[in-house]
């Protein structure tokens, strides 16, 4: 089950995760703080006018989605 979206960043990573992954991602300890992480990332290292949340959690799930790699635990 996805759990509990929060915000507009999350919805989009959620909408744009195949089940492969969300299933792995889910079982990962610690995802919603490294997905957190990486979300803050941009804006904090060249502002908020780089790139939208929302976009960047996008193509962070269809980067997610065409490796074909396990996720690192």
């Amino acid at each position: 089950m996805i759990p509990t979206v929060v915000d507009g960043a999350r919805a989009r990573f959620w909408a744009g995760l195949g089940g492969a992954r969300r299933t792995d991602l889910t079982t990962l300890p610690g995802w919603e703080a490294r997905l957190g992480a990486a979300l803050d990332e941009p804006p904090r290292k060249w502002g908020t006018d780089w790139i939208a949340r929302e976009e960047f959690a996008a193509e962070i799930a269809e980067r997610l989605n065409d490796d074909d790699e396990p996720i690192a635990r």
